[in-house]
């Protein structure tokens, strides 16, 4: 790991000496820029790293309208921007849709491991507050 801008493009030829296969990892990152930004650095990934996989979240519109009824975003100035209602419509920007998974639909080997709790807790979540447990999506997408 080391520390660069996801909108910058010198770190890419630091981590292009090493050998791949390479897996890029971004949470709450890609949610606080404009769509713009976002296809721009996918592009370069994409252009750049032959191969790749890459795990992001994406938020729906519902997630994204509701930021300020969420007491963790009423403490920070900071907003997420980029609204991802279907994470597949990404394939237009190079990469392949592998699959989603939201807070309520883990991996069921995952699931497995969680507390009772959370187990039963997560889906009943996913019924009455749709628009935080099913818009945020945790993604894989593998270069085409």
């Amino acid at each position: 790991m080391f520390e660069g801008s996801v909108l910058d493009i010198d770190w890419f030829d630091v981590v292009g000496r090493l050998p791949g296969p390479y897996l890029f990892v971004s949470e709450a990152v890609l949610l606080y820029l404009v769509e713009g930004q976002v296809q721009e650095v996918l592009r370069n990934l994409v252009d750049r790293f032959p191969g790749m996989t890459m795990l992001f979240d994406t938020g729906g519109r519902d997630m994204m309208n509701n930021q300020d009824m969420n007491p963790v975003f009423q403490a920070i100035p900071a907003r997420m921007r980029w609204v991802c209602d279907h994470p597949a419509d990404l394939e237009r920007w190079g990469l392949r849709w592998v699959e989603s998974r939201t807070l309520a639909q883990p991996q069921p080997r995952i699931a497995r491991t969680w507390p009772r709790r959370y187990r039963a807790g997560l889906p009943l979540l996913a019924r009455i507050a749709p628009a935080i447990v099913n818009t945020y999506k945790l993604n894989r997408f593998e270069l085409r």
